[in-house]
């Protein structure tokens, strides 16, 4: 544990990955990926804050597709990689269960899928029910979100509307909206 991560007081990290979030939802990208930038030397065993960062970035992409193949997206996988790499952390304030495995495992899985590598996508799919039974039901989610989209679309999109139904599942776990609000929420976005 660093000197630096000792002196924050617990409340922080919860702070941190919400302002993340809430940022991201307003999309002040550029303000959000700029406190991801201060704040991660604080938190390297926060899967939180880095299933956060592969959130806020999979946005990043979207919105600047002409990077996203080569230069985003494999920083985004390599933020959920790191989320199972680090594991549970329940320990830390406002600590989101399944960023450190199951979530991040599903999130690689629909990315996975997304750019083709079906391989991938299945272990990481079967990682994600492995570590949490309500896989199957994040797969018919997922399975409905990926037959909405058009299969003209180009590849950010197509990846923004197989996570349509993820970003649902994981405001759920994040205790951010109540029920009624998500169910709104998900049937009026685009």
């Amino acid at each position: 544990m660093t000197t630096s991560r000792r002196r924050q007081p617990a409340y922080r990290h919860d702070l941190v990955v919400r302002t993340l979030f809430a940022l991201k939802r307003a999309g002040a990208l550029e303000q959000a990926i700029a406190l991801a930038e201060q704040e991660m030397p604080l938190w390297p065993q926060s899967p939180d804050v880095f299933f956060a960062l592969g959130d806020l970035l999979l946005d990043w992409a979207i919105r600047h597709p002409e990077q996203a193949a080569q230069e985003i997206l494999p920083v985004v996988e390599q933020a959920w990689l790191k989320c199972l790499e680090i594991g549970e952390q329940p320990s830390l304030e406002g600590s989101v269960r399944g960023r450190g495995s199951f979530l991040a495992a599903h999130h690689l899985a629909v990315l996975s899928e997304q750019l083709g590598r079906l391989d991938e996508a299945e272990d990481d799919r079967s990682r994600a029910s492995v570590r949490w039974v309500v896989g199957s039901n994040l797969r018919s989610i997922r399975r409905s979100s990926i037959s909405a989209s058009a299969s003209d679309q180009p590849p950010a999109a197509k990846i923004a509307t197989a996570f349509r139904g993820t970003s649902v599942i994981w405001l759920i776990f994040s205790g951010l909206r109540t029920r009624e609000n998500l169910e709104q929420q998900h049937t009026i976005s685009p």
